[in-house]
């Protein structure tokens, strides 16, 4: 699968420069494929990788567990009270939640018990995604928020991509290697961690189409 050319500009972490609006790479063109020795990861709020255990954001604080593949679904409480709007889940046992007010939940034991951590922001998030190893993850949200997390979630970090849009969807592959998209066809992708974001000018609709 070819990988996606860079047809933009390099937005500094921090920063919002002037916003523009091109398109320098087709409708339908795919995205990079994913690093060798990494599965593509389950579709947006599909939870736990390994099959047939999975883990699905619900109304308000809860969540719903399959052991099944989906025959049969139990319904957990994440133990909070706002939205919880997207799940990524590390392994059958680990899994994070993310959701309204800065949001942020963490399980061990696949769902059984959740613990809230502490997030440096009150702003809504949108999604979360770790690397395979559990050791690095980002969370996007409204208003250009984007959180990183370098030792397995036990501390967050706080920048923006300098685009000033809001962000929906991220796939984390290492420490320094990320995608992210957003409104009005934002793709954007960093290298070294989030200091700087590529922006590619991907598609002319007015909203990006989710990574799956």
């Amino acid at each position: 699968m070819p990988a996606a050319r860079s047809h933009g500009r390099r937005h500094r972490s921090g920063r919002n420069p002037p916003r523009t609006h091109r398109t320098s790479l087709p409708l339908g063109t795919p995205f990079p494929p994913y690093p060798a020795g990494v599965p593509p990861p389950l579709p947006c709020g599909g939870g736990l990788r390994r099959r047939p255990h999975r883990l699905g954001r619900g109304h308000r604080r809860h969540c719903l567990r399959t052991r099944d593949d989906g025959v049969t679904w139990e319904t957990q409480d994440s133990g909070g009270t706002d939205d919880l709007i997207d799940i990524h889940g590390v392994d059958p046992a680990t899994a994070w939640a993310v959701g309204h007010r800065g949001t942020v939940a963490h399980t061990r034991d696949g769902g059984r018990t959740w613990e809230r951590r502490e997030s440096p922001t009150r702003q809504n998030f949108t999604a979360v995604h770790f690397t395979p190893d559990g050791r690095t993850g980002r969370v996007v949200g409204r208003s250009d928020t984007v959180m990183t997390s370098l030792d397995g979630g036990t501390s967050w970090q706080v920048c923006t991509t300098g685009t000033g849009m809001s962000l929906w969807n991220v796939r984390t592959f290492s420490e320094r290697e990320s995608w992210i998209v957003g409104d009005e066809g934002t793709v954007l992708s960093t290298s070294d961690g989030g200091a700087t974001w590529d922006q590619h000018f991907y598609s002319p609709e007015k909203d990006a189409i989710p990574v799956r």
